[in-house]
């Protein structure tokens, strides 16, 4: 599971390594134990679960001590362990109250399959969380600075894993910090890293890209994109999603554009970063790939809401006159790359990581990436946004869904809520594939979701946020009128609406 999400230094497997990882970091020892016991098929028949079981109790207790601040825990490893549970968590103990409830018993019950995605966020959250403080308590973010020497320094051969490991697990505290943060729509415990941290990064690859090429250093590989991805995730949130009233300002205004032009700049300095392992036909290339299109699919969605708010406005006006052609919008180009680039991500799990056993081993970031882009598309066809192949589109969606079914390694499991959720979103999503207008699009959702009830709809949500606060983003639960909520993009109107079968998540019409 390594290449899938490389946390950790390959060093850590060395048989030289082999009595500290047994003995001071045997926290991180238990936690990939639990991971590959809860992955791993080739035991028999209720082994798997007892040694999963044995090894998740004893690792949660170690990690209870860290709260209470076991000094001997204070340690790199225990960052890295608290990560790794981040992206495969064990399976959840059921808390006692989940016997007295009645609703529980029923597992096709809509909260009961998206129960495993809220539990994940609430665990990803708070382990994280944990993992920063405790990177910051260790002084990570000072030590990995200092350990990037200058270009003609000489380093000793046996430090220089040890120096890379911490340098490395400050950059996965800052991504995995990045994207919880954009994805939840909070703040980062981690604000911004300096300047000079930058510099010396990008100057330590580049050095390290001219000295040997990029397929002599993993760490420029693996390591230094992802850090990268995370600051643009970071500055997207920051600049385009700060807040509701912010977004909505930065739509009607159109200073949006702009700011996605100059993040094709950004793209273009981290693809060429990556530019050997983007060329290699492996699953590490596809992983990446789908990052990189994510961030894209990320900045890009707020084109697909200016262009509902261009619709809306021309609605209420009464303006009734056929648009343009989308691509000849300020807003088409964007959607278009946002439509590819969703596509794209859906395809690379589909015909790629399904097939080879590759998704079900996926860390959960991955099943998020394709959940959003499965519900962008959803919008799109729902909105007219996808004029052209709208049969081509939906057979990819369904083929989504059954590749979530398939990787869904038990029920607790987060592909499995989302393939559920996703088969509801597609049953009523069936837009004729004959010429599709905006309005018939729109009618064909909303009359499909009229056979929904409002209990169902309440379901849906698979977040608790509120709205009360000033943290947004895409990924936000909406509170609309009569406490229905719903998930990702937070598309535009949806308040504006009664509370109806019209704001089925991803589907519903701003006009």
């Amino acid at each position: 599971m390594h290449p899938l999400y490389p946390l950790l230094s390959p060093q850590i497997f060395d048989s030289a390594h082999l009595h500290p990882l047994t003995s001071s970091e045997a926290l991180l020892l238990a936690a990939m134990v639990t991971i590959a016991s809860r992955y791993y098929t080739g035991l028999p028949p209720g082994r798997r679960e007892i040694i999963h079981g044995a090894c998740a109790r004893w690792a949660r207790e170690e990690i209870s001590f860290v709260m209470d601040g076991t000094s001997d825990l204070r340690h790199v490893s225990t960052v890295e362990a608290l990560l790794l549970f981040a992206e495969w968590p064990p399976i959840p103990v059921p808390h006692r109250s989940r016997a007295a409830d009645q609703s529980a018993a029923d597992p096709q019950a809509m909260h009961n399959i998206l129960r495993p995605s809220k539990q994940y966020d609430s665990l990803s959250w708070i382990y994280i969380g944990t993992a920063v403080r405790l990177a910051q308590e260790l002084s990570l973010d000072e030590k990995a600075l200092s350990t990037i020497h200058e270009k003609d320094e000489p380093v000793a051969a046996a430090s220089t894993w040890e120096n890379d490991r911490l340098l490395r697990t400050w950059l996965n505290c800052y991504n995995a910090d990045r994207h919880i943060s954009a994805r939840l729509g909070r703040n980062a415990v981690i604000q911004d890293l300096p300047t000079q941290f930058w510099e010396r990064v990008t100057g330590r690859a580049s050095s390290s890209i001219a000295a040997k090429g990029a397929a002599g250093n993993p760490w420029t590989e693996a390591a230094l994109p992802q850090g990268m991805i995370a600051v643009m995730m970071g500055t997207i949130a920051d600049r385009l999603y700060p807040s509701k009233e912010v977004t909505r300002a930065i739509i009607r205004t159109g200073q949006w554009e702009g700011f996605l032009r100059s993040l094709s700049l950004e793209r273009q300095f981290i693809h060429l970063t990556a530019s050997n392992i983007l060329g290699q036909a492996g699953v590490e290339s596809a992983l990446l790939q789908i990052e990189m299109d994510y961030v894209q699919l990320y900045g890009n969605a707020v084109a697909l809401r200016s262009w509902q708010e261009r619709k809306k406005r021309r609605f209420k006006a009464n303006d009734f006159a056929l648009d343009a052609p989308l691509f000849s919008l300020a807003e088409g180009t964007y959607i278009l790359e946002a439509m590819s680039a969703a596509q794209s991500i859906l395809r690379i799990s589909v015909s790629l990581l399904e097939p080879h056993g590759y998704l079900r081993l996926s860390p959960c970031r991955i099943f998020q990436r394709v959940l959003f882009a499965a519900t962008f598309l959803l919008k799109g066809l729902a909105t007219g946004a996808i004029e052209h192949e709208q049969a081509t589109v939906m057979s990819l969606l369904s083929s989504t869904i059954t590749a979530l079914e398939s990787a869904s390694i038990d029920a607790e499991h987060i592909s499995y809520g989302f393939a559920a959720l996703l088969r509801q979103l597609h049953l009523h999503t069936q837009i004729e594939l004959a010429p599709v207008t905006v309005q018939s699009a729109s009618d064909a959702a909303l009359a499909a979701a009229d056979a929904m009830t409002v209990e169902h709809l309440r379901s849906l949500a698979p977040q608790s946020w509120e709205g009360g606060g000033d943290d947004y983003s895409p990924f936000q639960s909406l509170t609309i009128d009569g406490g229905l909520k719903f998930p990702w993009d937070a598309w535009d109107g949806f308040e504006d609406f009664p509370v109806t079968a019209q704001e089925v998540p991803g589907m519903g019409f701003d006009a």
